[in-house]
């Protein structure tokens, strides 16, 4: 199947936890573009392209991360309780469903290595090449290695540095985090 055959808004939309995620985000955008990230991304493609079974999104016990170039200096919070995540960005939650809504600006990865805050340079810093993904809202834009990672079926670590760094503040080990990700996503670890 042509990658520009697939509708990934549709896709995503497809889902009401996170069509309600995508509300939230669309209230909180300031700037010109947002992105939706992370595990909720990859693994909504990954059932999409091979029926795969979602684990840990999808449900009451959502995590559901978005990118922004820019935040509301007043959050829309819609019935959410507002907090922090461990990284000291805005998350919504409400229930087991929380909403983290990262700044480009405010990226760890970008702030660390005084990177300027582009969607590249935050794809930069994921660990690997499945994470490296992200659809732009506005654009309806699919960006980042991950959809090639995802049709190969195979997982490969971009950048160890960072995972290292993300392993030790959770308490696990990089090989620990592997697994889950491979086991999450029936892929293999090259």
């Amino acid at each position: 199947m042509s990658e520009n055959r697939i509708d990934y808004r549709r896709i995503i939309e497809s889902e009401p936890i996170i069509r309600e995620a995508v509300t939230i985000a669309q209230a909180n955008a300031q700037g010109k573009n947002y992105w939706l990230i992370c595990g909720a991304l990859y693994k909504l493609i990954n059932k999409s392209l091979y029926g795969t079974k979602v684990n840990g999104i999808l449900k009451e016990n959502s995590d559901v991360d978005f990118l922004f170039e820019s935040l509301k200096p007043e959050l829309a919070t819609r019935n959410f309780d507002l907090s922090k995540s461990s990284f000291g960005e805005p998350r919504l939650k409400r229930g087991k469903l929380q909403i983290d809504l990262v700044s480009l600006g405010n990226s760890t990865y970008i702030r660390k290595h005084g990177l300027k805050p582009t969607i590249e340079s935050y794809l930069e810093g994921c660990f690997t090449n499945v994470q490296s993904i992200a659809f732009n809202l506005v654009t309806n834009e699919l960006v980042g290695q991950g959809i090639a990672a995802l049709r190969s079926r195979r997982i490969e670590v971009t950048n160890i540095v960072e995972l290292e760094c993300y392993c030790k503040m959770k308490g696990i080990t990089p090989k620990f985090y592997l697994d889950k990700l491979s086991h999450s996503l029936d892929m293999n670890i090259e």
